[in-house]
């Protein structure tokens, strides 16, 4: 059994990407980030949904995987083979009664684990040095930049792999997400919604 697509989009990129920012463009657009009486007065979940417009259940998930690899999000070997949660995406999109728009700032290593919840994907690809700078507030400051030049080769070359599973993708740079230039962007969603 298959998740349903049913017009759900992602919102991904490099470390860097400034998400929060499409996501909320799509959010206003109609897709939804959080489900009905979705209780989010949990540990950070205000935060995620009003500044990060994002999910704190997708971070979740995620950081379910990291700990039972006993890694974390700047680790230079994340898993290529896992077990999807559970609760994962299924569950996850199954409480929503409308289209969502999926985004999170550790989406990207883990996104083919979202492949049947969407067809679409909005790729944001921030500068190397935008990449680093997040990853090393990620580690606070306890890695050395050789180690997170690793981390970010490997989380930006297996998140190009799994772009490659999806029919529709959409890449901007984070320079245009600042600009807020999102006129194409508009244009490509109205054309393929």
């Amino acid at each position: 059994m298959t998740c349903e697509p049913k017009g759900n989009i992602i919102v991904a990129g490099t470390p860097g990407a400034w998400t929060n920012l499409v996501a909320g463009l799509i959010q206003k657009q109609g897709w939804e980030v959080t489900w009905e009486d979705q209780d989010v007065d949990t540990r950070d979940g205000v935060l995620f949904r009003d500044h990060n417009k994002q999910n704190i259940e997708v971070h979740n998930i995620h950081q379910v995987m990291c700990w039972d690899k006993n890694i974390n999000l700047v680790s230079a070997a994340l898993p290529v083979f896992y077990d999807v949660p559970y609760p994962g995406p299924r569950e996850f999109l199954a409480k929503f009664d409308k289209p969502v728009v999926i985004s999170g700032t550790c989406l990207s290593p883990f996104l083919d684990l979202w492949v049947e919840a969407a067809d679409v994907v909005v790729d944001i690809r921030a500068t190397e040095a935008e990449d680093l700078k997040m990853l090393q507030g990620w580690a606070g400051g306890s890695f050395t930049q050789k180690h997170l030049q690793e981390a970010r080769a490997h989380q930006v070359g297996r998140y190009s792999q799994h772009l490659k599973l999806f029919s529709k993708v959409f890449t901007m740079t984070n320079t245009e997400v600042k600009a807020q230039q999102f006129d194409r962007l508009l244009s490509f969603l109205n054309s393929t919604f």
